[in-house]
C-alpha cells in the first residue's frame, strides 16, 4: 500500500513539474544603451516547450510578431521621436507562460 502511494506522489510531483516550464529572454541591448541610424534587436529565447511567438513593441506600440526563430526586429530610429525610445519584447511559449523585457 504504502509503495502505491509513494509512486502516486511521484508521479503526480513530476507530472507537476512537467507543466512548469521555464521561459528566459536575453537580447543584444542593455537598458540606457544608445542605438541610432537602423538598429537591428535579436532576441533569444529558451523555453522547455515550444515558443509560440516573440512581440516587438515601441512605446505601446505592437510593431512585429515573429513567430519563428531567429527573433530579430529591425528600427529605423530616423522615424521615431528624438530622445528616448522605450522598446520591449515579449516572447510566449505553448503552456501560456510569457515573459517581457523592456529597454530605454
Amino acid at each position: 500500500m504504502f509503495a502505491k502511494r509513494f509512486l502516486g506522489a511521484t508521479l503526480l510531483s513530476s507530472i507537476a513539474a512537467l507543466s512548469m516550464a521555464s521561459l528566459t529572454m536575453t537580447t543584444n541591448v542593455s537598458d540606457g544603451q544608445s542605438i541610432k541610424g537602423n538598429f537591428k534587436f535579436d532576441i533569444r529565447v529558451t523555453s522547455s516547450v515550444l515558443v509560440s511567438n516573440v512581440e516587438f513593441y515601441v512605446g505601446d506600440d505592437l510593431k512585429e510578431t515573429d513567430d519563428s526563430t531567429p527573433y530579430n526586429f529591425q528600427l529605423d530610429t530616423i522615424n521615431e521621436a528624438e530622445g528616448p525610445i522605450k522598446v520591449t519584447f515579449a516572447a510566449y511559449n505553448t503552456n501560456g507562460e510569457s515573459v517581457k523585457k523592456s529597454t530605454t
